[in-house]
């Protein structure tokens, strides 16, 4: 092998307190006249992305944003409205029903079968339509925004301004968020990698790592700052840069479309080192083309690490470690010729 290319989250950066509080607060900001949203977790936001298709956390806010309000009454939905146009909270509603909320969940995750965007919204259509609440819902939906074209969307900005605070968001954006937040949840976040095993990685390969990630290069940049020397930025794969720039690229570039990862690809042999499923789905789909293309998967960060070590293993990866702290006893076991 002669390149090794890296995933940020879950990998070089534990992420769990950021991208997750950011979508759980969305989540309460746009639904605030339900006092509480019983029955969405960490639980149904990693269920969701074991399906392989919610890399970009703006798409498991909108798909999670529609299911909820499938479930809604019509008074709910009508009150959700007006708290969004006006800002403020029209009367006040039990919280869902929790055990309905986590059956039909599952149901919902059932009909995602390869658009995380249009999956969620077709089933979230018809059960509005049985409910009566058709009419709301394409309100609902032109004034949240698609995340498909994050630049117009309201969710997506509101999602932003809470991950990144004020001064990232106005370096993303070239503009002020839709509110103010000082400190993003972006500051929860730290890295999982230590600087010497890097180094003893860099020393095996004696070039830099690449990165794809669905991240942003801005935040994947402030998040590695103290190890930035290992990774060539220049060269590298930012996907939130690219659907913010050209969202009609957007469904090629969203792992686990394989188009990135070969783009990255050297042709000796290279290894891509991911968390999700979505990561291992994008490398087996490029290994049909590329075929010295090797997978790594870390499952430590993870909310079941267990289960996603089952998923790996039943699913090819080349090799599975607990953490990415172990891959220089690998590199070099693999080097050597040992078994490990």
């Amino acid at each position: 092998m002669k390149r090794v290319i890296f995933d940020c989250d879950g990998v070089l950066v534990e992420s769990k307190n950021s991208y997750d509080l950011a979508i759980e607060e969305v989540l309460r900001h746009v639904f605030k006249p339900l006092n509480s949203i019983n029955g969405i977790s960490f639980k149904e936001i990693e269920r969701l992305r074991l399906t392989g298709l919610y890399n970009i956390e703006w798409d498991t806010t909108f798909a999670l944003a529609m299911f909820i309000f499938s479930q809604l009454s019509k008074e709910q939905a009508r009150a959700v409205l007006e708290n969004l146009k006006e800002n403020e909270s029209i009367g006040r509603f039990k919280p869902l029903d929790s055990s309905k909320v986590v059956r039909t969940f599952n149901e919902f995750v059932m009909e995602l079968k390869g658009d995380p965007i249009g999956d969620a919204e077709n089933y979230t259509r018809r059960l509005c339509s049985q409910n009566g609440t058709l009419r709301e819902l394409e309100e609902f939906i032109n004034i949240l925004g698609r995340p498909n074209d994050p630049n117009r969307s309201h969710l997506v900005k509101i999602f932003d301004a809470l991950y990144y605070g004020n001064s990232l968001y106005t370096k993303v954006y070239g503009d002020h968020p839709p509110f103010d937040f000082k400190n993003g949840f972006i500051e929860n976040e730290k890295t999982l990698v230590k600087k010497g095993v890097l180094n003893d990685i860099w020393k095996l390969f004696g070039t830099k790592f690449f990165l794809l990630t669905g991240r942003s290069r801005v935040g994947t940049e402030y998040v590695l700052k103290n190890i930035a020397e290992f990774f060539d930025f220049e060269n590298s794969i930012f996907i939130e840069d690219i659907i913010r720039s050209k969202p009609k690229e957007a469904s090629k570039v969203k792992k686990p479309s394989p188009i990135p990862l070969l783009n990255l690809a050297n042709e000796p042999g290279t290894m891509y080192i991911g968390d999700s499923a979505e990561d291992l789905i994008m490398c087996l789909k490029a290994k049909k083309t590329f075929r010295r293309l090797y997978f790594i998967g870390v499952t430590g960060a993870k909310t079941s690490p267990r289960r996603m070590e089952e998923f790996f293993m039943s699913s090819r990866a080349d090799v599975v470690v607990n953490s990415v702290n172990d891959l220089a006893r690998v590199f070099k076991s693999i080097k050597g010729g040992e078994i490990f």
